[in-house]
C-alpha cells in the first residue's frame, strides 16, 4: 500500500509541477508578446547598435532586457516637432548618443539603476530639435551623451626616426620635454 502512496504523491507532484510549469510559461509568453507588440526594437540578451543615421528620427520605442545597446542618433536628422524615444530598460546597459546642439531632455522611472547626462537642456533655444527621452529602468545603466566630433580636434603624431632607442633614459627625456613644450605651444595659441 505505501508503495501506491508514493507512486501517486510522485504523479501528484509531477502533474503540479507541470501545471506552474505550463502557467509560468504561459505568463512569459504572454509578456514577450505584449512587449514585442508595443515596442519597435526589443533586444533580449542582445549587444546591438542602432543605428539612425541618415533617417529622419521620429517617435520610436527600445526594450533593453539584459542587453548591451547603443543607440546612435548622431547622423540622425530631427523632425520638425518635439521627438520621444521610449526606454524600457531592465538589467542593460544603453547609451545614447545624440547630435551635438540637439536639446535632450531624459525623464522617466529609474530603480536601482546608474543614469548619466552629459547633454544640456537650453530652455532659450526654441529653435534646437528637442528630444524627449522617456524612460522605465531597474537595474539598468543609462548613459546621454553628444557625438564626438572628429574634425574639430587637432591630433598630435609623433614620429620617431628608425632605430631609435627609448629605453635611453636621457633621450626618452628629451623626447618628452620637447613635446610638452609643443603641447603648451598649441595651448597659448589656442586660448589666445
Amino acid at each position: 500500500m505505501r508503495h501506491n502512496d508514493k507512486k501517486k504523491n510522485l504523479a501528484i507532484g509531477v502533474g503540479v509541477g507541470m501545471a506552474v510549469s505550463a502557467g509560468i510559461g504561459t505568463l512569459l509568453y504572454k509578456k514577450y508578446t505584449c512587449l514585442k507588440d508595443n515596442s519597435d526594437f526589443l533586444f533580449i540578451a542582445d549587444n546591438k547598435t542602432v543605428d539612425f543615421s541618415d533617417e529622419v528620427f521620429e517617435d520610436v520605442s527600445v526594450v533593453a532586457l539584459a542587453s548591451n545597446i547603443l543607440i546612435d542618433l548622431s547622423g540622425a536628422q530631427a523632425d520638425e516637432n518635439p521627438m520621444t524615444l521610449y526606454l524600457k530598460g531592465m538589467g542593460s546597459n544603453v547609451d545614447i548618443v545624440v547630435p551635438d546642439g540637439w536639446n535632450v531632455k531624459p525623464q522617466g522611472t529609474a530603480k536601482r539603476s546608474q543614469l548619466d547626462n552629459a547633454t544640456e537642456f537650453d530652455y532659450d533655444d526654441i529653435k534646437a530639435p528637442l528630444l524627449f527621452i522617456d524612460y522605465d529602468l531597474k537595474g539598468t545603466s543609462f548613459n546621454v551623451f553628444y557625438a564626438f566630433n572628429q574634425e574639430d580636434d587637432e591630433y598630435v603624431e609623433l614620429v620617431f626616426e628608425e632605430g631609435l632607442d627609448l629605453e635611453d633614459e636621457e633621450l626618452a627625456e628629451e623626447i618628452l620635454q620637447a613635446v610638452e613644450e609643443q603641447l603648451e605651444e598649441k595651448l597659448e595659441e589656442i586660448e589666445e
